[in-house]
């Protein structure tokens, strides 16, 4: 198997991907993790070619993705946490309960 082959093509998808996703969602950052496309720099010069230098954001790389995860899972648990506090419930997510 060719691997510099299959690596250039990961960092085709992933400069592609994230370019669609920087039109979409105009976002501050962009946080990767790939074990086959580590060089963050030449990441960034492949979305430079597809986005305008205006609409770049910032480039992450993240080697333990298990930190970040866990981080926005206790933001989440305490932002609904909150919401259950000021009786802001969603109940339409728990559809098998009965609402008061």
């Amino acid at each position: 198997m060719n691997w510099q082959r299959l690596q250039d093509g990961t960092y085709e998808i992933l400069s592609k991907s994230i370019a669609c996703e920087i039109s979409l969602l105009s976002p501050e950052a962009v946080f990767v993790h790939s074990a086959m496309a580590p060089d963050i720099d030449h990441l960034k010069e492949l979305v430079a070619k597809l986005v305008p230098e205006r609409s770049m954001p910032d480039f992450v790389y993240i080697n333990d993705t298990r930190e970040y995860m866990m981080v926005g899972t206790m933001l989440k648990a305490i932002e609904w946490y909150d919401k259950y506090n000021r009786g802001e419930w969603e109940m339409r997510y728990y559809r098998d309960t009965k609402e008061e």
